[in-house]
Parts: structure tokens; C-alpha cells; sequence
């Protein structure tokens, strides 16, 4: 028992000896982390007499195996045992941000002419995120209704090692970036030490009136491999409404009797419009309307020969209108065949009325009118009045309300219909009663072809007969005593009697 026990203090001795006579590698720790450097600390103890530190450093990985972006990185200076440290600080060995890295101090020991490498246990760490460049978006300056100034400063580069571009990005829609909005890039570099940085961008060609969102941007280098694109907080700034002013300078290129051309100047922006025109003297929004776009011109049509109009011109944007401009004034030319004015009666008996109109111009005497009771639709063939504006039918019924309108006829043209006039005749007294039966009296109604006459005490200037299309068969200053129309045709014959006392007409049906 007892040699068994010398031998066990023997063996147990031996090996304190060597396990005192072996190198020590320790892994400090790190500190200093940014998102791309950081400093590692080691220590080497323990180092065997007749053994001396060769080489000394760390290993770097994103594996804990070390097998994905290795790296050995060797301080500087003397090779000897105490603490030692590495600090990354040029751009081959920059660190990726928010990375997850493995790391071990390792020594290579001399002793005599043999060599070993001890490595310490791994240390395990988190960059940190980066932090891009400080961006500020300033306030617009050199606002035009079409152009822009854009200003803004890189206050810092952060973590970045170097800013190699930066300026502006802008939209008419929320946050714009390079990819989807308009770049308004600025040359030149910023060194290190030329922080803050302001710059410009001028911006020209934008529509007025127009809201737009703006940030400046940076490209700056993370590491030899990455790049980072950063934005300030977005600004908005709107262009000046074009509607802010009023076109001018409105006038009339040319008129006829139905039309007239118009054109302006605009401001600058403003490329749609809104013209308002009516009879001379209206107030805007109560004429017509008319609204071109792109144009500086406008054709007004329907117009009424010979009168006078006024004009106005206002410019359109998106959400509002300028001022209406100055009133411009304008006369078409006359019509050669005007409406006729002034359509009235003079005189309403019983059976008869006298109505009268002003002609359109002074060359008219030829005239159309329709008339019937107003429960009536008016008959399609109008009688004619030739020299006179008067109209005088006879032969009406008592206590009956009428209407007639008036046209001019001038050959080739045609004014427009008048209004339509409505009155109502007398009650019937015995006066009117044996006024009545001075009428020329027409039958039999209706009739095979022939008709007859009775003018009884009317004295008759004369007779016209007017097919339903309006054409004339017939026409006399004496009345006959009877007439036949059956070789006219079937239809609808108007008998139209002028006599001393008016006008007389009657439908006279042909079977």
C-alpha cells in the first residue's frame, strides 16, 4: 500500500509540473462596438521558461466554427506575453452592421525551433445597427408659379465612412424615393471635416397651383461592400395658383351675324378657361358659358345678328377661378333677314283683331304668320302679308282665346319664329252681330271640288288659295261666284280673303 501511494504522488506532481508549464491565451473581451469597428482585448500568461510569444491576435467570424468571412487579424508591435488588443479602423476590416460575430485571441509560442499555436475560448458579440447620415429637408425659397428652390443639409455622415452623393427627391404623391419619385441630384463630395452641408437643387417646368412632397437623400459607404441610401423627414411646399392672377387683354378677332372669335392673354400657368358672354351689359354667371382648354381662343356661336353683346374671361385651376377679366363688347353683323320685334295687338273686337309687329330691318315687307285657337295646333302652311306689317283676321268666334307668330321671309333666308302673341276676342254684342255677317261666307265645307262664294255687303280686295304644303293654286282680286278644286287634288285648301274690313281665312276640305 504504501509504494502504491508514492507512485499516485509521484504521477499527480508530474503533471502540476506540466500543466504549470503550459501557455495561457485568454479572450477579454470587446468593447468600442460600433456598427462597423469595434477593439478586441486578449492576454497571454503563463508562458513557459525558454518559450517566447511569436506571433500574437484574433480570429473574426460570422460562424462559430470559423468558416464564413474568416478573418486573422494581427496586431502590430512587439511579440510578447500581458495584454494585447486590435482595434478595427480601415475600411477592409469593417464589421456589417447588426451582425452577429464570433471571435478568439490566439498566440503562436517559440520554443526552441519548435512552434504552437494556443487559442482562448470564443467570445460571441452584436454590432450595432447602423446609423445613417443626418439629413434635414429646409424651407423652399425662389417660388415662382412654374420653378422652386430646394435647400437642404447633410448634418453629419454617422457611421458612414464616406458620402458619395446626395440631393433631392420629389413627388406630387406622399414619401418619394429615388425609385419612384423625381431626383434632383448635387454634385460634389463632403469630406470628413466639411459637416454641416448645405446644398441647392433648382427646380423649373412645374405646374401651378400644384402641392408636391420633397426629401433630401444620401448615398453614403457602410463598408467595402455596402452602400445605404437614407431620407429626411419629408417637407411640402405648393406652387402659387396661376388663378391667383386674371387674363387680360380680351378681344374680339372677328364677327358675323351668327359668330364671333375671341381671344386673350393669359398669365403664366394658366391653360384652361371659362368665357362668359350674353346681351350687352349682362352680369357674369348669367350668360352663356363656354370653357376651352390649352387655348388662348374662343368661337362663340348662335348668336342673333345686329345686337350687341359683352364678354368676360376668367382662367380655371384645379380648385378655384381668377377674377373675371375686363368686359370686352362686341356687335354682330345685321341679319339679312331679322327677327321681327314688337308683336302686339292694336285692336280685338268680337270676331276680328288687328295685329301688327315691327319688321327686323327696313328692307323687310314680306312676312309669314301662323295662327289658330290656342287649344289648336297651328296649321302646317303659314299665310303670307306682303308691304304691311299688319295681320287682320275676321271671322272669329266670340269669348275665344288665339295666338299667332311672325316670321320674315326674305327670300333666301328666314328670321326666327316670334314668340307666340295669345289673346282672347269679345263677347258678341248685336253690333258685332251684324258687323259679323259683312264676312265673305265659303261652302259647302266640306266639298266633292266645287266651292261657292257669297261676299254679301264685304267689299273684296282679293283671294288667295294655298294648298297644305303652302303653295299657291289659286289667286284673284274678284271673287267668283263659285270656283272647283277637285283638279288641285284632294286635301286641305286655305282660303285667304282680303277685304275691306281685314283679313278672312277658311280650311276648306276636297273629298
Amino acid at each position: 500500500m504504501k509504494k502504491i501511494s508514492i507512485f499516485l504522488f509521484t504521477v499527480l506532481l508530474f503533471a502540476c509540473v506540466i500543466a504549470d508549464a503550459q501557455t495561457s491565451v485568454t479572450m477579454v473581451g470587446v468593447d468600442n462596438i460600433t456598427s462597423t469597428t469595434a477593439t478586441f482585448n486578449g492576454n497571454i500568461s503563463n508562458v513557459p521558461s525558454g518559450t517566447t510569444v511569436n506571433k500574437r491576435g484574433f480570429y473574426l467570424s460570422t460562424s462559430p466554427n470559423y468558416t464564413a468571412n474568416f478573418k486573422k487579424l494581427t496586431p502590430s508591435g512587439s511579440s510578447t506575453a500581458g495584454d494585447y488588443s486590435f482595434s478595427i479602423t480601415t475600411v477592409a476590416n469593417y464589421l456589417s452592421p447588426s451582425t452577429t460575430y464570433y471571435v478568439k485571441a490566439w498566440a503562436r509560442m517559440k520554443t526552441g525551433s519548435t512552434y504552437d499555436t494556443v487559442f482562448s475560448s470564443t467570445v460571441n458579440f452584436v454590432s450595432l445597427p447602423f446609423q445613417s447620415p443626418a439629413l434635414t429637408a429646409d424651407s423652399v425659397t425662389n417660388m415662382t408659379l412654374t420653378s422652386a428652390r430646394l435647400n437642404g443639409t447633410v448634418v453629419n455622415k454617422g457611421d458612414a465612412y464616406q458620402v458619395t452623393g446626395k440631393g433631392f427627391v420629389y413627388s406630387t404623391t406622399s414619401n418619394p424615393t429615388m425609385a419612384n419619385g423625381n431626383v434632383a441630384s448635387v454634385s460634389g463630395s463632403i469630406s470628413n471635416n466639411d459637416f454641416p452641408k448645405s446644398f441647392i437643387a433648382n427646380l423649373s417646368n412645374l405646374p401651378s397651383g400644384t402641392t408636391f412632397y420633397y426629401r433630401t437623400y444620401a448615398i453614403s459607404k457602410i463598408n467595402n461592400t455596402l452602400n445605404d441610401t437614407c431620407y429626411s423627414v419629408q417637407k411640402t411646399f405648393k406652387t402659387p395658383e396661376s388663378c391667383d392672377s386674371i387674363p387680360y387683354d380680351l378681344i374680339k378677332d372677328s364677327v358675323t351675324i351668327t359668330e364671333a372669335f375671341l381671344s386673350w392673354k393669359p398669365r403664366i400657368g394658366q391653360a384652361n378657361f371659362e368665357i362668359d358672354y350674353g346681351y350687352a351689359g349682362h352680369t357674369p354667371g348669367e350668360g352663356s358659358s363656354v370653357i376651352v382648354h390649352n387655348v388662348t381662343n374662343a368661337h362663340l356661336t348662335g348668336l342673333t345678328g345686329g345686337r350687341s353683346y359683352s364678354a368676360y374671361v376668367r382662367a380655371v385651376c384645379e380648385n378655384s377661378y381668377s377674377d373675371w377679366s375686363v368686359m370686352a363688347s362686341f356687335t354682330t353683323d345685321p341679319s339679312p333677314c331679322a327677327d321681327v320685334t314688337g308683336l302686339h295687338t292694336t285692336d280685338v273686337g268680337y270676331s276680328s283683331a288687328i295685329i301688327t309687329w315691327t319688321p327686323g330691318n327696313i328692307t323687310q315687307n314680306n312676312w309669314e304668320v301662323l295662327f289658330a285657337k290656342a287649344s289648336d295646333n297651328y296649321p302646317s302652311t303659314p299665310m303670307i302679308v306682303t308691304n304691311n306689317p299688319v295681320f287682320s283676321p275676321i271671322g272669329l268666334t266670340p269669348t275665344t282665346q288665339y295666338k299667332v307668330k311672325v316670321r320674315a321671309n326674305c327670300g333666301v333666308y328666314y328670321s326666327g319664329w316670334s314668340d307666340d302673341l295669345k289673346f282672347t276676342t269679345l263677347v258678341m254684342g248685336l253690333e258685332e252681330d251684324s258687323q259679323n255677317q259683312l264676312s265673305v261666307l265659303v261652302y259647302p265645307n266640306p266639298s266633292n271640288g266645287e266651292i261657292y262664294f257669297d261676299k254679301q255687303q264685304s267689299q273684296v280686295n282679293k283671294i288667295e288659295i294655298y294648298n297644305s304644303l303652302g303653295a299657291k293654286v289659286f289667286q284673284s282680286d274678284i271673287v267668283p261666284e263659285s270656283l272647283n278644286l277637285s283638279k288641285y287634288g284632294k286635301g286641305l285648301y286655305f282660303v285667304q280673303i282680303t277685304t275691306d274690313r281685314g283679313w278672312q281665312t277658311e280650311k276648306i276640305v276636297i273629298k
